[in-house]
């Protein structure tokens, strides 16, 4: 999870929000998040619903565009994204 965060915070980009949710973790995965203090990350506890919480996060969205990542995901820096 730290990494996943850590790929994600320093990106080029910055006027983002950082959407995660816990569906009933059983490992230190809210305690990870809640170490960090940058108020583009938002939190969401729900039940152990996996749709159910990926729905709610669409819900929760405020930006025009999601991108959609797992715990143990990582984001490239310094990539570029070009349309073909």
């Amino acid at each position: 999870m730290r990494e996943c965060i850590d790929s994600v915070l320093p990106q080029t980009f910055k006027d983002f929000e950082f959407l995660t949710a816990d569906d009933g973790s059983d490992d230190d995965s809210v305690e990870i998040v809640k170490s960090y203090h940058d108020n583009r990350i938002r939190l969401i506890q729900n039940t152990h619903d996996y749709i159910g919480s990926l729905d709610m996060l669409l819900d929760e969205a405020r930006g025009k565009y999601i991108a959609r990542m797992d715990a143990d995901d990582i984001m490239l820096s310094g990539t570029a994204v070009s349309s073909v």
